[in-house]
């Protein structure tokens, strides 16, 4: 029962504290809470209320507490796995230079989308949706809806396709002055 509130807590932490582990500390570590507040609250000496005071202040936890990543840094990591899958899919075997590509295409899109825009409703009201993640156990979470992602890398690659098949008569000679500057450059 107090597990989810525990979790949205130390969540709430990470997140407000911009990775400052001294202010992090110090949120996670708060006086006491008002006695006339509406919720049930665990009865002070209780077994539940004995138990749960070791596990907040045990030495390990509240050392890991100022380690604490912020929420977006992992939220942002789980985002560019995402990508990365979509353009690299675990089902699908390919070869380590084609594998390559994709993943360092995942990083262009990943870099050129991850901030983008609340969508707006034609009166401007800011767009919300609902989804069902695995990870809440299916629970609704709301989600803000952003704007549609943009490809203009793609028309950065393919200019650097045309200026290189330009310059170089084959794709031979084309990777072999890439390896000589590649060379050159270490």
């Amino acid at each position: 029962m107090w597990s989810k509130s525990i979790s949205h807590h130390i969540y709430w932490v990470a997140s407000t504290s911009q990775g400052d582990g001294p202010l992090l500390f110090q949120s996670y570590i708060h006086g006491p809470l008002e006695q006339n507040d509406e919720r049930d609250w665990l009865i002070k000496g209780s077994k539940s209320y004995k138990e749960l005071e070791l596990i907040v202040k045990s030495k390990l936890l509240l050392k890991d507490i100022a380690r604490l990543s912020p929420a977006e840094q992992t939220s942002s990591l789980a985002s560019f796995h995402k990508v990365i899958l979509f353009f690299a899919p675990k089902s699908v075997h390919f070869p380590f230079t084609t594998m390559a590509a994709r993943v360092q295409l995942a990083g262009l899109h990943f870099n050129e989308n991850s901030a983008r825009a609340q969508a707006m409703t034609q009166t401007g009201k800011r767009m919300w949706g609902v989804s069902f993640p695995k990870a809440r156990r299916g629970e609704p979470v709301i989600k803000a809806v952003k704007v549609t992602p943009t490809f203009a890398y793609v028309q950065e690659l393919m200019g650097e396709v045309v200026e290189l098949r330009n310059t170089y008569p084959s794709s031979k000679k084309a990777c072999a002055c890439w390896s000589t500057e590649e060379q050159e450059s270490l």
